[in-house]
């Protein structure tokens, strides 16, 4: 491991330089963290964006002139979720837990750990609500699961967005570095 400060290389199991005393980046643990922990008295945030991407429009669609090709498209869905859940979503919170030793008081990775562990489990159930609404098909029951899917594509992009502004924001300190 070397100091992002000034170059050293401490000796293994060091918090800070000794050459320049700044914080080191700690390894992250072997074991990713799974599921989702709310600490008592934390605001969590609640999106309040909606975002329309494709794949919710085209549901949409499907949902209001094409019904009978919505289970064939669900199951299109449902495998694009259990991707994005089994690889990107797990590497996302490894990557957050250096974050979170530089930051262990900062709100920032509960919030983006929050939205996407939420926005997984909202999407998940939106999927599996909408499935049994369509057979035989329950209208009232399909637009309120489909109102679920929606907070969980909310939750999922606006945790990505909190962390492409952390991107952007720690591109700024860099290049105003010394």
């Amino acid at each position: 491991m070397l100091c992002l400060r000034c170059g050293a290389s401490p000796p293994a199991g060091s918090k800070y330089c000794p050459q320049c005393n700044a914080l080191l980046l700690q390894a992250a643990p072997q074991e990713p963290r799974a599921g989702l922990s709310l600490e008592e008295g934390r605001e969590y945030p609640v999106p309040q964006e909606r975002f329309l991407t494709h794949n919710l429009n085209v549901l949409h669609e499907l949902l209001y002139h094409n019904l009978e090709e919505v289970p064939g498209y669900l199951s299109e869905l449902r495998a694009l979720l259990e991707e994005f859940a089994g690889q990107a979503v797990p590497q996302l919170l490894e990557l957050l837990l250096v974050e979170e030793q530089a930051d262990p008081e900062g709100s920032f990775v509960p919030e983006v750990r929050y939205l996407m562990v939420r926005g997984v489990d909202l999407f998940r159930e939106g999927l599996d609500r909408l499935e049994g609404a369509l057979s035989p098909l329950d209208e009232a029951a399909a637009e309120s699961a489909f109102e679920t899917l929606s907070q969980g594509n909310d939750h999922l992009c606006g945790g990505l967005l909190k962390v492409e502004a952390r991107q952007q924001e720690l591109l700024r300190r860099v290049e105003r570095a010394p």
